[in-house]
């Protein structure tokens, strides 16, 4: 597994500066099956819009099938959300950072903090 790294994303055209941590998204694996909001708020529509159909379809298998049939398929969507959340955990913060060099902003690596200085004692 790699180390998280953090990045710099600018926009050209407002000269904002954001950070953006690379690695694991807790918040992608833990809230994407809210109705997807996470995604929509990460700028992943598509992804965003899986989930809800998902949710759709999970609600559907409660109304459409008889009972002993309802519940095998609500675990099998029960096992599709959790495979997709996991996946997106792992592979998340990759497709919002391509989300954003998709609507133009750039990255650029962070500068190597330089060092501290210590406090001069006073003598």
């Amino acid at each position: 597994m790699s180390e998280a790294r953090e990045l710099l994303l600018e926009n050209p055209k407002t000269g904002a500066v954001r950070p953006f941590r690379d690695g694991f998204d807790w918040i992608l694996f833990l809230f994407s099956g809210v109705l997807g909001l996470p995604l929509f708020l990460q700028g992943l529509p598509l992804w965003g819009t899986i989930f809800v159909a998902l949710w759709i379809v999970d609600l559907a298998l409660v109304w459409v099938l008889p009972r002993q049939w309802s519940l095998g398929g609500q675990a099998v969507m029960a096992a599709i959300f959790f495979a997709l959340q996991l996946w997106l955990g792992f592979r998340g913060r990759e497709l919002v950072l391509r989300a954003y060099v998709k609507r133009g902003w750039r990255r650029r690596e962070r500068a190597a903090p330089r060092p501290r200085q210590g406090r001069k004692r006073r003598t």
